[in-house]
């Protein structure tokens, strides 16, 4: 079923490198529907129209077990793994359906209380309203809830201060600037983190007004504070608890306290970034690069073309 999938538009070969395979809902619905109708011996054709949605949940408890010791289930399935199972990812199971991984539930529930929020008729919010209903809960929950972690409004040597320095192990890994809510967050703005940064000798700058959250690399050279953007994360962009888990909550986890001991993992993300764009711009010098060694194999390619095979290949 998979060439009438939404995903083989980007995928045609259907190859993954991973255990646990993220697909589209409809996708999901595709082929779980082609598998139900293969266990109860129905042809594959009668899969696309006559079998409803509806009907999926009472059906794919038959492709749910493993096919070992006469086990029921289709030839070659398995269940689902231990990891999966605790992800709460089961692929027999209907999307959506899962009750999220426990270290996210403290900023789902954050985020629920801004959709809540932004569902209603939101009142204007001034700074210190936007800090105490979501960027101070959302710290909490990101494990800055120790008096030793958090500084605010520690004074700089130029005179200015940031909202807030985050600690973790005791050393400042983070400096915030804090806007009001659905306060523009521009140029300007990052250049007042980029600021903050330079004068107190930390490289990761946090700039948000309690719905978007944008992180700096400050102390990139040769472009302006605003192109020092590495990730921008809205905390209203998610469809259910699973998609959040899926696409949010591993933006968020690089901002933890536990992962931002190292800072490891933002580390390594900005440099993936930053190699991405290198590897798909068509006038960067290592795109050039790489076509001058694709032309001394004999194979010709412009620069957007090239560009356009190196996204396909990192997608």
């Amino acid at each position: 079923m998979w060439p009438k999938a939404e995903g083989a538009s980007t995928n045609p070969n259907a190859l993954w490198y991973g255990a646990v395979v993220r697909i589209a809902g409809s996708d999901f619905d595709l082929i779980a529907r082609a598998g139900a109708a293969a266990a109860r011996g129905r042809p594959l054709a009668d899969t696309v129209d006559g079998v409803q949605s509806t009907d999926i949940a009472s059906r794919t408890t038959v492709v749910a077990g493993a096919n070992k010791g006469g086990q029921a289930g289709l030839p070659g399935r398995t269940a689902p793994s231990q990891e999966t199972a605790k992800l709460g990812h089961d692929p027999t199971q209907s999307v959506g359906v899962s009750d999220g991984l426990p270290e996210s539930s403290a900023v789902f529930k954050v985020v629920e209380q801004l959709r809540k929020f932004l569902d209603g008729s939101p009142k204007p919010l001034n700074e210190a309203s936007t800090r105490a209903f979501f960027i101070d809960k959302c710290f909490d929950a990101l494990g800055y809830s120790d008096i030793d972690d958090i500084e605010h409004g520690a004074v700089v040597q130029t005179g200015d201060f940031p909202d807030y320095v985050l600690r973790s192990d005791g050393k400042p890994v983070i400096a915030v600037e804090a806007k009001k809510f659905e306060h523009g967050l521009g140029p300007k703005e990052a250049g007042q983190v980029v600021k903050y940064c330079s004068v107190l000798g930390l490289r990761w700058g946090l700039l948000t007004n309690g719905r978007y959250l944008q992180v700096y690399d400050a102390p990139v050279t040769g472009v302006p504070p605003e192109e020092r953007l590495v990730l921008e994360i809205d905390l209203n962009d998610w469809a259910d608890r699973e998609d959040f888990d899926l696409r949010r909550w591993p933006e968020l986890a690089m901002l933890s306290k536990s992962a931002m001991a190292t800072g490891d993992a933002l580390e390594r993300y900005a440099a993936r970034e930053l190699i991405r764009g290198l590897l798909t711009n068509p006038a960067s010098a290592t795109l050039q690069a790489l076509r001058r060694e694709l032309q001394q194999k004999k194979v010709v390619l412009g620069p957007d073309a090239t560009a356009s095979l190196v996204a396909e290949l990192l997608s």
